[in-house]
């Protein structure tokens, strides 16, 4: 696959704090291991990003929840997309989640007072997330670029709130520590996660295709 399309298993590159809630997390955090490994207080951290499940509307190439995105790629339409689209989502389904739990219980003295990340193998930028939706819908991209503060000019508040935080954040995380000393490992692709989540939005109705397709 392209290079715009996914990078394999890197750590995340960009932690940029948003709002108050994020330094709160900060600084909870480390004192929750800290209690874990001083005191035996039971505790974990797991840190899922995008969590998808079918039916659920998942993070989408514009980094919000507006399903019509969907429709718009389904429909052939142009697509536009923040500064050169390298931005990075990345998401997981809620089964891979759910599994990573077990294995957090079944191996609990080596997770104790530790944080791992929960997410699938592969992160997608926003231009290949796009692009494999074109194509997934039968359509060729139509992808057109703009400056991101012009780009989230022309959303609606709710979209452009959104689609901010998770643009300026460009999520990108590692599994190794999970696969390592937990044996996890993701079932799904982000692809596949979203896809088969899409296919179920279709049918509710909430993403709509052409006829034809």
């Amino acid at each position: 696959m392209g290079a715009s399309l996914q990078f394999h298993r890197r750590k995340q590159i960009c932690r940029i704090r948003l709002n108050p809630m994020d330094e709160t997390k900060q600084k909870w955090k480390p004192g929750r291991g800290e209690q874990a490994r001083r005191r035996g207080f039971p505790a974990a951290s797991f840190r899922p990003v995008h969590i998808v499940r079918e039916g659920w509307l998942p993070i989408n190439p514009l980094g919000n929840l507006n399903p019509e995105v969907f429709s718009k790629i389904a429909r052939g339409e142009e697509l536009v997309l923040p500064n050169l689209g390298l931005e990075m989502m990345h998401h997981v389904h809620a089964d891979d989640v759910a599994r990573w739990i077990l294995c957090a219980i079944h191996y609990r003295q080596v997770t104790i007072g530790e944080a791992f990340n929960t997410v699938s193998e592969q992160v997608l930028t926003l231009k290949g997330y796009a692009e494999a939706m074109y194509h997934w819908f039968g359509q060729q991209p139509r992808l057109s670029f703009q400056h991101v503060d012009e780009w989230l000019g022309g959303m609606g508040e709710q979209d452009a709130a959104a689609s901010r935080g998770h643009v300026i954040r460009s999520s990108c995380h590692s599994i190794e520590k999970s696969r390592q000393r937990l044996g996890y490992y993701s079932r799904y692709s982000s692809l596949e996660a979203i896809q088969q989540d899409v296919q179920v939005l279709i049918t509710q109705g909430k993403v709509t295709i052409p006829a034809s397709k």
